[in-house]
């Protein structure tokens, strides 16, 4: 039953145009807005620990070394109308959240692989986080 339901959500996730905010926010408008996996950085604009986190999230080298992987990064602001139930849906209680989540691009259904609920974290485990092929 939960399975079923996060496969709908990732469905929703992607329907909702969050490649296009990704691609929006991207600092390298060729880089490819849809990867096999993404992740997602759920934030408010009233949160320390998330302006703290911004700060290595939106870094460029980080950003490229995280599409490196096949991971497309994508930051969801929850003080944006439009998000809050997005927030819910994938279960957020706490900010910052950071979900690796694995895409099936043909049919726009998916699947947390990791979270970590309210982290800051280095550069070094952001970056171990974001790699798909870590344990």
């Amino acid at each position: 039953m939960i399975k079923n339901f996060i496969i709908f959500m990732i469905g929703v996730f992607v329907g909702m145009g969050l490649s296009e905010l990704a691609h929006s926010q991207d600092n390298n408008p060729a880089a490819p807005v849809a990867a096999e996996y993404q992740l997602l950085k759920f934030e408010t604009t009233v949160c320390p620990a998330c302006l703290r986190q911004n700060i290595l999230f939106n870094n460029a080298n980080v950003q490229q070394r995280i599409r490196e992987k096949g991971v497309t990064p994508i930051s969801v602001n929850l003080s944006d109308e439009k998000y809050k139930n997005l927030g819910k849906a994938w279960g957020v209680n706490r900010v910052p959240t950071l979900i690796l989540v694995k895409v099936d691009k043909a049919t726009k259904t998916g699947y947390p692989v990791r979270r970590s609920d309210s982290a800051i974290l280095s550069t070094a485990k952001l970056l171990q986080f974001a790699d798909p092929s870590a344990p």
